[in-house]
């Protein structure tokens, strides 16, 4: 553990040094989704509730900001508790509005990646699993708590999911973002 935690935190020293800013983002909300199964909800529900948290790599620019997001509570969850794949990494952009750049706009784009059953199935009866993946578009809108570093957003997103045997569908939602920045 003692081995984990030292690389760890070498690798977070590494990042700040080489000037990314670290962060973590904490997310909740509710979605449409018409091909995965919600653990949260009941079968043939099509959506529901979603939360995650992910690690955020801000690579600071002059005017644009780029940034990753690596989504980490949602992936390990469903992995260990469910025997699914949810992974959904999203490449952002922010971009200030007005001169106090109190508001930040973040279009974003990614990959979202599922492995399981769909939405005709629940916690206790599952349909059989199938692999989909396919694109994720989003947009943020950001604002500064005060004058410290975290921030508080709203996004509106949508995904195209394509699986086998003809399986595609669309997931499109809207979550609360609360971003804390080291």
């Amino acid at each position: 553990m003692f081995k984990k935690t030292v690389s760890a935190l070498v690798c977070f020293v590494s990042l700040t040094i080489a000037g990314v800013q670290p962060g973590i983002e904490i997310m909740g909300g509710a979605r449409y989704d018409n091909l995965r199964m919600c653990v949260a909800s009941p079968a043939g529900t099509k959506g529901g509730p979603m939360a995650d948290a992910a690690l955020i790599l801000t690579f600071p620019g002059e005017k644009i900001t780029t940034g990753v997001k690596i989504p980490l509570f949602r992936p390990i969850l469903f992995g260990l508790a469910f025997k699914m794949v949810q992974f959904e990494p999203e490449m952002y952009l922010r971009l200030p509005l007005g001169t106090d750049s109190s508001w930040t706009l973040m279009p974003g784009a990614g990959v979202s990646v599922h492995y399981g059953p769909d939405y005709n199935s629940d916690r206790k009866n599952y349909s059989e699993s199938f692999w989909a993946a396919g694109p994720t578009a989003s947009v943020t809108a950001v604002r500064k708590i005060g004058s410290g570093k975290n921030e508080w957003g709203l996004r509106p997103f949508v995904t195209g999911l394509f699986g086998d045997n003809d399986r595609s569908g669309i997931v499109a939602g809207c979550s609360f973002e609360y971003l804390i920045h080291f």
